[in-house]
């Protein structure tokens, strides 16, 4: 073959023993290029295979439709309950696709899917993820071929089948390494998980600092000193026997006051003031 070319979402074209050989999307292939007319019998088989969902791949020679090929993937039994279960939680799906529009309304209606928007080049599929997020949308996008690589990158959320092309795991952010759709629910249910734990963890992480501070900051040591006071007051007039009056150490903070100023260096800072025998190590284990 001389003169090879590769159109991406197109076909491909050469020469074959002097003569012009194309094989691509019939809807890819430019009418005013000189093409004659499909055979009424070619034209029936177009039309047959389109609806039954198949890409139809039109070959000519010198610009005269030869024949055909037929693709399609067969959809996998998991999808179905995939789809049903996005849009039980309000998920609008749309089907970007280089195939015919006659093929992908076919699958589109079969799975219930939403909008479709087919005969797509690679670059459009990029430009339709554009035209969502402007609208203000929050835009995740599957695929698994070279072609859907572009759009991939440009959507929130990237979602590669683990059975696609490198390219197109490169490009997304997550992998679905059986590429069961199903696992984009499960991932949905996951991430809710891990953010309601974050709130959580943030909210009592916030409770107990907006507590746990002023108590080891020393904030009920007043009422603890008073009472230490007036205790010692009513002892001291049954204590009586002529020993020198020495100064009476300060009064040990609580157990529970003592336990949080040991787990926070800034804390013993804070409360050196208030409890100055403690902050010089003078306490080696206190008692409620």
């Amino acid at each position: 073959m001389q003169g090879f070319q590769s159109e991406a979402g197109v076909g491909v074209r050469g020469e074959v023993d002097g003569k012009k050989i194309e094989v691509g999307r019939s809807s890819g292939i430019d009418p005013g290029a000189g093409h004659g007319a499909v055979s009424a019998e070619l034209a029936r088989q177009i039309v047959q295979q389109r609806q039954a969902g198949r890409t139809v791949i039109l070959v000519t020679v010198d610009g005269v439709p030869a024949g055909m090929l037929a693709a399609g993937d067969a959809i996998k039994k998991s999808t179905p309950e995939a789809i049903a279960q996005l849009h039980a939680e309000g998920i609008r799906i749309v089907m970007l696709t280089g195939d015919n529009e006659r093929s992908a309304e076919a699958v589109a209606h079969e799975l219930g899917i939403d909008t479709t928007v087919a005969e797509l080049l690679p670059q459009q599929k990029g430009q339709w993820i554009h035209k969502l997020r402007a609208e203000g949308r929050i835009v995740a996008m599957a695929g698994d071929g070279i072609n859907d690589a572009p759009a991939l990158a440009l959507a929130h959320v990237g979602i590669a089948m683990g059975t696609g092309t490198d390219i197109a795991i490169e490009s997304a952010g997550i992998t679905l390494v059986s590429g069961d759709l199903r696992g984009i629910a499960r991932a949905r249910t996951l991430s809710r998980a891990t953010m309601r734990n974050i709130r959580q963890n943030l909210f009592f992480a916030f409770a107990y600092n907006s507590l746990g501070v002023p108590i080891a900051a020393g904030v009920l040591y007043p009422f603890f000193r008073m009472a230490a006071k007036s205790d010692t007051g009513q002892r001291g007039d049954d204590v009586q026997f002529g020993v020198r009056h020495r100064e009476r150490a300060a009064p040990a903070p609580p157990a529970v006051v003592t336990n949080l100023i040991l787990a926070c260096p800034i804390s013993r800072f804070l409360t050196a003031p208030l409890f100055p025998d403690f902050a010089k190590g003078g306490y080696s284990s206190f008692s409620s």
